[in-house]
């Protein structure tokens, strides 16, 4: 497998038909197989130089949980630890 792993081959999928379809084109013959194809392609390209770009993660996985449970769920530093003690 091209990228490396079936979920994010299937996001490339979902992605290159949403661009496709935000701007129709008249295709002819078999051209519609091999525009998918660089489509796929380009999106899988794309994808690639959008990775690269963004910097490593500086967190652990730990302290993301915290960062997401406090900052976009809402809760309290005190409410967050109790959640993350009851994963544990």
């Amino acid at each position: 497998m091209l990228c490396g792993s079936a979920d994010l081959a299937e996001d490339l999928v979902q992605e290159t038909y949403a661009r496709v379809l935000a701007r129709p084109r008249l295709l002819r013959g078999d051209d519609a197989f091999s525009y998918m194809a660089r489509a796929l392609r380009n999106t899988f390209y794309n994808h690639l130089r959008s990775a690269r770009a963004r910097p490593e993660q500086a967190l652990a996985a730990d302290q993301r949980e915290v960062v997401a449970l406090v900052d976009i769920a809402g809760l309290s530093y005190k409410e967050a630890a109790r959640v993350l003690r009851r994963w544990l």
